[in-house]
């Protein structure tokens, strides 16, 4: 019977070159430019990356929400995100871009300052991309006796002849109930308040804020509360709420007056997730009341209110011997979102992350036929089309064509519309012939004003393995940024001696930076492709190692048992 036991391990090996067969065809990798060999432990990680682009430098900053000095050790009291005994810690360096585009790095990150701050950090906003005059702003808390003052950072870019410094200004927020979020804006800090019976408030900052005396040598300035926002509507909290997220931002309009404002408020409850995103107009100056408070006239434009389960059920199928197959319901509980957003300049264009692995996107437009069909206003989550996993980061180009996200899993998957979406003549993945969907990449220009939305179009993919990211430590922020000087690119092509696809006459290159949470930024060239690796039975063999030996050593169980069964 030594014939059953043939039978058996070729229809096992027949498994494995099945299992082979359903790989799916990987999405096109960018040209790694300079990357790093992942560090495997966590220690010092910060948490809050920035980077930003300013001349001829990338700028990273890492901020520790709660950094405990040596002296403090043993004497840091709270269990919320405001503790006494912790200070904020801001570390900026810089490198020149040019550094960045070598395989190798030829130089060092130039330490620009490293700032302890009186207390701990609970919220960091940057401004729109495109925008040179301020850096960003931290909101830090200083314990006094029984009373806790509320303070804004102000990071801007000084420029002294041919230096380029970064200095701040301390910015003192009236009141003492807690702050939940703010957004940096390029007159006014945006903020709310937890609890408050107005969902924002808006402080208008100071004309003279960039003026001498800068850091150090400044003392905080006083900002008043300016104008409140829209009053809390009945019911705008669930009942049962356990938890509270949400973010804020100023979205751009045309006319100078109207102050319009993007809201994003989750709520949990024991057994639903609920979303409200708002936008209102306002004006931006406005009479004060008896007592000395702007009460602004909010319309509102648009209103999206959705929920989800906290918890979902995961059908699980596993065999049983005895009477076939069952199916088995796996609860599975929904982690609390941690929302972000990204605006293009002027806020023209803004992206922010909701539930799970679900996006929007806001674009301007002045069709006023768009509109009253809620095409482009219309907010409406976009559910993305690869990993499960949360959403941990987005980032908008300065014009609203380029998108990069980031989730848990440490995959950044890289979108592409408008202008930027410029492919390659050799890229048959966008062949109109094989891929329908190519022809999206012939819409050229700007996102904004249109009858239509340009929609988003997955074109990339950075994964752990291949973008040498690494599976432990996560990525904190990218950044892109454009650089047309073809020394830079016959450089680094050379060294690489890896084949790739070539633009043949534009010289502009575009590049995506991204940060991770252990000192460590990668370069990219996102308009070129790595060598895509063909898909057979040799690459599963070669890259899905671990599968097949498991089924290996599974099929070799039954092979064994069959030969010793019927041996004699």
């Amino acid at each position: 019977m030594k014939w059953r036991v043939l039978i058996l391990l070729m229809a096992g090996v027949a498994m494995i070159y099945f299992v082979s067969l359903l790989q799916d065809t990987p999405y096109p990798h960018p040209v790694a430019i300079q990357t790093s060999i992942p560090k495997r432990n966590r220690l010092n990680e910060p948490s809050h990356v920035i980077l930003a682009i300013h001349d001829d430098y990338i700028y990273r900053t890492h901020i520790h929400y709660d950094a405990v000095l040596d002296a403090n050790r043993g004497y840091v009291r709270g269990v919320d995100s405001i503790k006494a005994g912790v200070n904020g810690l801001v570390i900026q360096s810089r490198k020149r871009k040019r550094d960045l585009l070598s395989e190798f790095p030829e130089e060092e990150w130039q330490v620009c300052f490293k700032h302890l701050l009186s207390g701990p950090i609970t919220f960091v906003s940057k401004p729109a991309e495109g925008t040179d005059l301020h850096q960003m702003a931290i909101l830090y808390h200083v314990l006094e006796n029984e009373e806790i003052k509320h303070f804004v950072r102000l990071y801007y870019w000084l420029h002294d002849k041919d230096s380029i410094t970064s200095e701040y200004k301390d910015l003192l927020l009236t009141g003492n109930t807690m702050i939940h979020a703010i957004s940096l804006e390029h007159d006014s800090i945006l903020f709310s308040r937890e609890p408050d019976i107005y969902r924002f408030r808006i402080a208008a900052l100071p004309q003279n804020v960039m003026n001498s005396p800068h850091s150090e040598k400044s003392t905080p300035i006083l900002l008043s509360t300016g104008q409140t926002g829209d009053l809390v509507k009945a019911n705008h909290q669930p009942k049962g709420t356990e938890v509270y997220t949400g973010l804020l931002c100023k979205l751009y309009s045309p006319n100078p007056n109207t102050y319009r404002v993007f809201s994003l408020d989750i709520f949990k409850t024991k057994k639903m997730f609920h979303t409200s995103v708002t936008i209102t107009d306002g004006t931006s100056i406005s009479p004060k009341n008896e007592e000395g408070v702007q009460i602004g006239t909010w319309i509102h434009r648009d209103r999206l209110v959705s929920k989800d389960k906290v918890i979902i059920d995961e059908n699980l199928e596993y065999m049983a011997f005895a009477d076939g197959p069952h199916f088995h319901h796996e609860p599975t509980e929904i982690e609390m979102p941690q929302p972000s957003l990204s605006r293009s300049k002027y806020g023209k264009t803004m992206v922010a992350s909701l539930i799970r692995n679900n996006f929007q996107t806001l674009d301007f437009t002045d069709h006023l036929d768009a509109l009253i069909n809620d095409s482009v206003d219309s907010v409406e989550p976009s559910e993305t089309s690869y990993d499960a996993t949360d959403i941990r980061g987005v980032q908008l180009n300065a014009n609203g064509t380029l998108l990069a996200v980031w989730i848990k899993s440490k995959s950044i998957y890289i979108y592409k519309r408008g202008a930027a979406d410029r492919p390659p003549k050799s890229w048959n993945l966008f062949d109109s012939t094989t891929n329908p969907a190519a022809d999206s990449y012939l819409n050229s220009g700007s996102p904004h004003n249109l009858e239509k939305p340009l929609e988003w179009i997955l074109r990339m993919v950075i994964t752990p393995k291949e973008g040498q990211i690494g599976t432990i430590t996560p990525i904190g922020a990218a950044v892109f940024w454009e650089e047309n000087n073809l020394n830079y690119i016959c450089k680094l092509m050379i060294p690489l001696k890896k084949k790739v696809t070539l633009f043949d006459s534009n010289l502009l290159r575009i590049y995506l930076a991204v940060g991770i949470k252990n000192n460590i930024v990668n370069t990219y060239l996102i308009d070129e492709m790595e060598e895509q690796k063909a898909v057979n039975f040799e690459s599963f063999i070669r890259d899905k190692w671990d599968l097949w030996i498991v089924m290996t050593f599974v099929i070799s169980i039954f092979v064994v048992n069959e030969y010793k069964t019927y041996a004699n």
